[in-house]
């Protein structure tokens, strides 16, 4: 169960960082 939550929190995570990521890259830009 402590994996499935680990789990779940890096696939709601990573596509928000990467999200941030990018808009950062582009107001950079």
């Amino acid at each position: 169960e402590h994996t499935f939550v680990l789990n779940t929190l890096k696939l709601i995570w990573h596509p928000t960082c990467y999200f941030n990521c990018m808009m950062e890259v582009l107001l950079i830009s």
